[in-house]
């Protein structure tokens, strides 16, 4: 896993090889309603745009003190890809993707991300509880998924 913070920027990268189906995985990524019981600290998700509009989920939750929530424009690559970018919430700017490889033997799960909070995160902090939540909805959506992790997190 690598996190980097540039400024009011942080990035994230991080990928788990998991032994289940790309299919499994996808649809445990795209299950938007189910997202609290993976995500560190996620109390909700739900979608607020109209069928046929592009895809918009809510997502309310905590991060150590502070309440958050966020606004995603989501496009889903079937099987693939689903990226997103912030269009409204607590962080000046969100937006990454998760992409999903399938392998001879599972799937290669990787999630990128760049956010600028809407609010000062300490320096030291900010970047280790960044990583613990990270590391922690890697594991969700593998436990999920009913995979174990194959490999250590790369970047």
């Amino acid at each position: 896993m690598r996190i980097e913070r540039i400024h009011d920027q942080v990035r994230i990268e991080a990928s788990l090889q998991l032994i289940a189906h790309h299919h499994i995985v996808w649809q445990v990524l795209t299950d938007y309603e189910s997202l609290p019981s993976l995500v560190p600290g996620m109390r909700s998700s739900r979608r607020v745009s109209r069928p046929g509009e592009p895809l918009l989920p809510r997502q309310t939750g905590r991060s150590g003190l502070r309440l958050l929530e966020v606004v995603l424009r989501v496009i889903e690559t079937p099987r693939e890809a689903i990226g997103f970018s912030s269009v409204a919430g607590t962080f000046r700017s969100k937006s990454g993707e998760w992409r999903i490889e399938s392998l001879e033997a599972g799937t290669m799960l990787t999630y990128r991300a760049s956010i600028v909070p809407g609010f000062w995160v300490p320096p030291l902090i900010g970047p280790s509880v960044i990583r613990d939540e990270v590391r922690t909805k890697l594991a969700g959506v593998a436990a999920e998924s009913g995979a174990a992790p194959t490999a250590p997190e790369e970047a």
